[in-house]
This record gives C-alpha cells, sequence and structure tokens, in this order.
C-alpha cells in the first residue's frame, strides 16, 4: 500500500521505481507461494493460529497446509449434539505441526473412542496458566464434556518462572501465586485471550492475520538469518546440566528433594492445576491429567545392562513425574 501511494502522489522520478519494485516484490512471493505448494523451500517456518492460517514447517518433519476455521491444527470441529466432546490441552505436543493432522495424538484417540470428538486445542511455547485460559475458551465455546491438560515435565514448570525460561513477561504469560497475573505480563494475558476470541468471530475480523500467515518473504529471510547465524557449539562433554540448560530444561526440578525456588515452582502448578480442577468442576466436565516425561540423551543412551535407571548423574528424571501423581491422587484427578 505505502508503494502504491507513492505511485499515486509521489515525485515523478520515483513512479518508475515503484513499479519496478512493486513488481520484483509480487514476482518473488509469487515464486515463494509456488515453491511452498510443491513443499519445496527448506529451513521455512510459517505457524499462525489464525482461521486457515498458513502452515509450512520443515523442523523435526514436515507439515504443508494450513489450521482449521479456528485457527487450531485440527480436523474442522464438528461440536454435534450427543458426542462425547474432549478438549485435549497442551503445547507442542497437542499442536503436533511436524505430523499430519489425522496423526496427531487428538486423532489417534479419538479413533479410539466411538462416539467421541477430541478436539486438539494445542500451541507450541505455551505453559500451565495458559492451559488454564484455553480451558476457561474451550467452556465457553466448545461445550467439552471431559478435559484433559497434558503436561511436558520437561519445561511446563520451568514455563512459571522468569528467571528459568528468560521469556519477556511482557509477551508471555507469568502469574503469581495467587494466579493473578504478574503486572509486566498483563498485556501477555490479554493479546492471549483477545487472539483466542477472535478467531471464534467472523472470518472478517481475523482476516489481516490470515493473510499475514500466507505470505512467505519474512519466513525465508528469517530462514536465512538462522542459517548465516549457523549452529551452536554442543555442550562439554559430561555437563549434564549445560545439556539440559542447551534444550531449555531446568536442571534443578529433577532434584529429588527439589531445593527452596524450584519447590516454589511446584507449589505455583499445583495452584494452576487446583484452580483447574475448580473451573472443570463448576462447568461439569471432567478433567484429566497426561504428564509426558523427559529424558535426556545420556538416559537413552543407556543399555539393558544399566538397568535403565532414572537416575542420572544425580538427578532423579522420575521426580517431577511422582510429584504430579502425588498431586492428582490427593485430588481424585485421573492421571
Amino acid at each position: 500500500l505505502g508503494l502504491l501511494a507513492v505511485r499515486r502522489w509521489g515525485p515523478p522520478r520515483l513512479r518508475g521505481a515503484v513499479v519496478y519494485l512493486l513488481f520484483v516484490a509480487l514476482a518473488c512471493e509469487a515464486g515463494l507461494q509456488v515453491a511452498a505448494v510443491a513443499g519445496l523451500l527448506p529451513g521455512v517456518d510459517v505457524c499462525m493460529h489464525a482461521p486457515f492460517g498458513r502452515l509450512y514447517w520443515t523442523r523435526e518433519g514436515f507439515a504443508n497446509g494450513t489450521m482449521n476455521r479456528r485457527g487450531w491444527h485440527a480436523a474442522p470441529f464438528r461440536l454435534r449434539e450427543g458426542e462425547h466432546r474432549i478438549a485435549l490441552i497442551g503445547d507442542s505436543f497437542v499442536q503436533a505441526i511436524q505430523v499430519p493432522v489425522r496423526e496427531t495424538m487428538a486423532a489417534r484417540l479419538e479413533e479410539r473412542l466411538e462416539g467421541a470428538e477430541v478436539l486438539a486445542l494445542g500451541r507450541s511455547g505455551i505453559g500451565p496458566a495458559h492451559y488454564r485460559e484455553v480451558l476457561r475458551h474451550a467452556v465457553r465455546h466448545y461445550a467439552p464434556d471431559s478435559a484433559v491438560l497434558v503436561l511436558f515435565l520437561g519445561n511446563d514448570f520451568s514455563d512459571l518462572a522468569p528467571a528459568l525460561r528468560g521469556r519477556d513477561p511482557r509477551r508471555y504469560l507469568y502469574v503469581a501465586h495467587d494466579l493473578q497475573p504478574l503486572p509486566a505480563s498483563e498485556p501477555a494475558l490479554h493479546r492471549f485471550r483477545d487472539d483466542l476470541e477472535r478467531n471464534e468471530r467472523a472470518l472478517v475480523f481475523s482476516l489481516p492475520w490470515t493473510l499475514k500467515s500466507h505470505v512467505f518473504a519474512p519466513a525465508v529471510v528469517r530462514a536465512a538469518g538462522r542459517a548465516l547465524r549457523g549452529r551452536e557449539e554442543p555442550p562439554p562433554a559430561g555437563d549434564l546440566a549445560a545439556e539440559l540448560a542447551r534444550e531449555g530444561i531446568h536442571a534443578g526440578f529433577f532434584r529429588d528433594p527439589p531445593g527452596k525456588d524450584d519447590a516454589q515452582v511446584f507449589a505455583l502448578a499445583e495452584a494452576i492445576l487446583d484452580a483447574c480442577v475448580a473451573d472443570a468442576a463448576q462447568a461439569g466436565v471432567t478433567l484429566r491429567v497426561v504428564a509426558i516425561p523427559y529424558f535426556p540423551a545420556r538416559f537413552l543412551a543407556q543399555g539393558p545392562e544399566t538397568g535403565w535407571t532414572r537416575v542420572v548423574d544425580g538427578y532423579d528424571f522420575a521426580a517431577p513425574e511422582r510429584r504430579l501423581a502425588a498431586w492428582a491422587a490427593a485430588r481424585g484427578v485421573g492421571f
């Protein structure tokens, strides 16, 4: 639009150049669109949770398509009367953009449950505080009979502490122990809620985000920048804490018992889950929790002769699961 404005009202000497730049930009984008349809753009990642938002993913698999009408990586929601409706809530494990829609855990679960619809409500990079917002959103718009919170024990706890994850509180939702957002995170909370609600309105309200997601030039520029930066050096051999940190995993959560600061984070996680239990009960929704454990490469490299111990270099990689199981048992939550 800016180029067109210059073409119409700008100095005469610029008008020819503007036409040329506009032609080059459109020609490049058209070429990228053709290449994307054919799946020929290496290293490019596009993912936007908008109605029919573009999905093109080349890391950890390959995906080439669009989101559904409500902005989720899932088949179109049926929302039929008489079907048992399950809201499956989580981060990238539920989002599962690395595999086709019909091969996600939500789709596999639905195949095994007669008369049920499983709604895949997953977004990469979110954590327990977001899960509660998604649960409340699902209750308002999808009326589920059941809800399943999928917790990744590798980083869902550290997602609750700004000092551990290093994310900008203005862009990521952090809450205090009273479950109110940290002052700096209030804009992030409103943005997340607005994003969810916008996807439920008429398509015209989401059109700018949908169209933006279908433009490939910015994604190609980002991919080129990553390629120029190159890969990070691997951590020193034998340094398990550095290995975990490289993957965004906080090693302290695998100490048993945890340190004081880590114990406070666990307590915050339990408070959020308690609130989810209360929200679900108020709406008449059966809540369950699923834990996805985390094991480092050093654990996976073990052989049968070691007994496949879950304790590696003093870190107990089953400890978070035991804590979560104890929480669920104390509250009668399916786990």
